[in-house]
């Protein structure tokens, strides 16, 4: 499971989310959009995203491994190549004799547009005459039930910080031992939804 900002995490593969759903009942939310259905926002694709309460539970019983994705600009290099040449001072064009104002060229308003970004990537970027960015698949970072030290790419899972964050786990995994699948209640005002099986197969029983 991959560690994000706000302390949930993400499963990339299929297989995996087969297998927290259906063995562990972990349901969690996904995320992606689906090929040939962009123009939609009813139903989504991996990634899935889980609670902090459902990785706490998954890390404390041994399902899952977590993994930290590294920075992407970490390891990009370029290849510093000469200066370009300094472009002729162009005086720009005149409006014409009825007053009205000269009609820009196509693609001007697209380049300025995109000029933005990142000030470190357009930094790189600007003596570069290629640049090398390394790829990085999840899976090349964990194996399942293997241990690594601190810095290999696996991450220590520090949630619950609180005393309503643990408390929260707490009411998390003992209705999870009860049996019930749990899912968000925000659509409810609460904070879970409790199901007495699969959520495609039941409607839940209460609100937590």
């Amino acid at each position: 499971v991959q560690v994000t900002d706000g302390d949930k995490g993400l499963v990339w593969t299929a297989d995996e989310y087969y297998r927290l759903r259906t063995v562990h009942r972990l349901i969690g939310a996904m995320l992606g959009g689906l090929p040939g259905y962009r123009q939609q926002d009813q139903v989504h694709g991996l990634p899935l995203q889980l609670s902090p309460e459902e990785v706490t539970l998954a890390v404390s019983r041994g399902w899952v491994t977590l993994y930290e994705a590294p920075d992407p600009l970490a390891d990009v290099t370029a290849d510093e190549g000469p200066a370009p040449p300094a472009r002729e001072a162009r005086r720009p064009p005149q409006a014409n004799r009825k007053g009205w104002g000269v009609k820009p060229k196509p693609g001007q308003g697209a380049k300025k547009a995109s000029s933005g970004g990142d000030d470190d990537v357009e930094r790189l970027l600007a003596n570069a005459s290629f640049v090398t960015v390394p790829l990085c698949e999840p899976d090349e970072v964990k194996e399942e039930g293997d241990v690594k030290e601190e810095g290999d790419g696996v991450v220590q899972w520090t949630y619950p910080r609180t005393a309503t964050q643990r408390a929260r786990c707490a009411v998390f995994a003992d209705l999870h031992d009860r049996g019930l699948t749990m899912t968000t209640g925000i659509k409810f005002g609460a904070d879970y939804l409790a199901y007495p099986g699969d959520p495609m197969a039941y409607h839940a029983g209460f609100c937590v």
